[in-house]
C-alpha cells in the first residue's frame, strides 16, 4: 500500500478497520449485557434457596450464615461481570490470533508462543504464591466479621461489663493478623504483575526486532512488522489480564465452595401437602437427639402424649434439653431417631408455612424483623388481612400499645427497638 501511494486503498482500509474495531466494541457492551444478565438471573434463581438454606443450617449450629451466603454470592456476581471472567473468554481466541502469526512467519510466532507460555508460567506462579494467604486472609476476614457480630448481639452485655475496650483490642489484634496477610499476597501478587508486565514489553519489542530484521534480509514486509506487533498484543492480552484479576478469581472460588458447603450441609425440606388445621393432639415417640456438631444425645428416648385442650410445662435444670425438646416440638430440629407428631403426622416434614399459622413459638431471645409492626404481627405476610392482625393483636394485649407508635400499625421497627418505641423508661 504505501509503495503504490494509492490514497484511495488507505482511505479503504482505514474505514474497514475502523469499522471492524467499532463492531469489537459492540460485541464487548453485548457481551458485558449478557454477562450481566446472567448474573441476575443466578442472583434470582439461587438467593432464595441458598437464604433458606443458610437459615436451616442457622438453626441447626445457632450461628448466623445468611450474611456470609449474600457477602459470598455477592463476589461469585462480581467476578461474573466485571472483566476477569472475560479474560477467560478471550483465550481460546488467542490461538486463532497465534495462527495469523505464524502464517506472516514462523519466526514471530515462534516468539508468540514463547510468551503465552511464560505468562502461563506466570499465571501458576501467582496461583501458588498468593493461594494459601489468600485463603487464610479470606478465612481470617471471615472470623474477624463474626467476631463483631457476636459483640453486637451481646451489646449489652458488652457494656455492662465494661468490655468494649478489651473487645475492641482482641479485634485490632486479629485484623493486624490479617492485615499482615492482606499486604503479604498483595506484594507477592505485584511483584509477579511487574515481571508480567516487563516481559510483555520485552516480547513485544522482540516481536518488532525480529520482524525489523526480516524486513531487512526481504523475508518480510513493513505491513507484516506491524500486523505481528498487533496480533502479539491481541494474543498476550487474555492471559495478562487473568494474572491482573487474580484476586479476583481467588475470591470468587473460595467465595463458591463456601456456597458449595452450605448446600451440602444444610438441610433441604421436601415441601409437603398441606394439612388440616390441626387439633392439638401431640406425641413423641421414643425421641433421640445429638446437636450439631455434638457427640452424646441431650434427647435421649422421650415419649409423651399431650391431649388437645392439655397445659404441659417442662421444668430442669440448666442445659438439660428443655429448649431442645421445644425445638423439637415445633419441628425446628429433626430427631435422629424417633418421630415428634401432631395430630399424627411429623411435624418436621409439615409444611413450614402451613404449621406458622396455628403454632406460636417464644424463643428465649427475641427479635423483631426490620419492618412495620403489621408485617411482624403478619409473619412478614405483605398482604396480610389487617382484620386478622388486630385481632392477633387484641389477644396478646398490644392494640393499645401499638396505636401510641408514631405511625400505629404501619411504624417501622427493627430488632432491639420495642421497647425504646413503646416506653424508653422502661429500657
Amino acid at each position: 500500500m504505501l509503495s503504490s501511494g494509492s490514497a484511495s486503498t488507505l482511505a479503504m482500509l482505514s474505514i474497514v478497520t475502523i469499522s471492524a474495531l467499532a463492531c469489537s466494541a459492540l460485541l464487548d457492551v453485548c457481551r458485558s449485557l449478557t454477562m450481566a444478565k446472567v448474573a441476575d438471573w443466578i442472583d434470582r434463581e439461587t438467593t432464595p434457596d441458598l437464604i433458606v438454606r443458610a437459615i436451616s443450617l442457622t438453626s441447626m449450629k445457632g450461628s448466623s450464615t445468611s450474611g456470609d451466603v449474600i457477602r459470598d454470592l455477592g463476589t461469585v456476581k462480581g467476578f461474573i461481570t466485571g472483566v476477569g471472567i472475560f479474560s477467560l473468554f478471550d483465550m481460546p481466541w488467542a490461538f486463532v490470533y497465534l495462527v495469523a502469526i505464524f502464517m506472516i512467519h514462523p519466526v514471530t510466532g515462534c516468539i508468540a508462543v514463547v510468551g503465552i507460555v511464560l505468562l502461563v508460567l506466570m499465571a501458576v506462579w501467582n496461583e501458588m504464591a498468593t493461594k494459601r494467604v489468600m485463603q487464610e486472609s479470606t478465612e481470617e476476614n471471615v472470623r474477624n466479621i463474626g467476631y463483631i457480630d457476636v459483640a453486637s448481639r451481646n451489646a449489652e452485655v458488652v457494656e455492662a461489663m465494661g468490655m468494649i475496650k478489651h473487645i475492641v483490642t482482641e479485634w485490632s489484634k486479629r485484623n493486624d493478623q490479617n492485615r499482615s496477610l492482606q499486604v503479604k499476597a498483595q506484594g507477592r501478587s505485584n511483584a509477579i504483575l511487574g515481571v508480567t508486565r516487563f516481559t510483555r514489553s520485552v516480547l513485544q519489542i522482540a516481536v518488532i526486532g525480529v520482524g525489523a530484521w526480516l524486513a531487512i534480509h526481504g523475508h518480510k514486509t513493513a505491513g507484516g512488522i506491524i500486523a505481528s506487533s498487533i496480533l502479539m498484543g491481541r494474543a498476550l492480552a487474555p492471559f495478562e489480564a487473568s494474572i491482573n484479576t487474580w484476586k479476583m478469581l481467588q475470591s470468587a472460588r473460595i467465595s463458591y465452595r463456601r456456597l458449595q458447603t452450605l448446600l451440602l450441609a444444610a438441610p433441604q425440606r421436601d415441601q409437603a401437602m398441606s394439612l388440616p388445621a390441626p387439633r392439638g393432639a401431640i406425641s413423641l415417640e421414643r425421641v433421640f437427639f445429638t446437636p450439631y456438631g455434638g457427640m452424646k444425645p441431650t434427647i435421649k428416648g422421650v415419649s409423651f402424649v399431650v391431649e388437645p385442650g392439655s397445659s404441659v410445662g417442662i421444668i430442669g435444670v440448666s442445659a438439660s434439653g428443655k429448649s431442645t425438646l421445644v425445638k423439637l416440638l415445633v419441628g425446628v430440629w429433626k430427631p435422629i431417631s424417633g418421630v415428634v407428631r401432631l395430630d399424627g403426622a411429623d411435624v418436621y416434614t409439615w409444611n413450614r408455612e402451613d404449621f406458622g399459622r396455628h403454632v406460636g413459638y417464644l424463643p428465649q431471645d427475641v427479635e423483631l424483623f426490620n419492618a412495620s409492626i403489621k408485617t411482624n404481627i403478619a409473619r412478614m405476610m405483605p398482604d396480610a388481612d389487617p382484620e386478622k392482625v388486630i385481632k392477633a393483636a387484641m389477644i396478646a394485649g398490644i392494640h393499645e400499645m401499638i396505636l401510641q407508635l408514631p405511625n400505629g400499625y404501619d411504624t417501622i421497627i427493627g430488632s432491639g427497638e420495642w421497647c425504646y418505641l413503646v416506653d424508653k423508661n422502661k429500657c
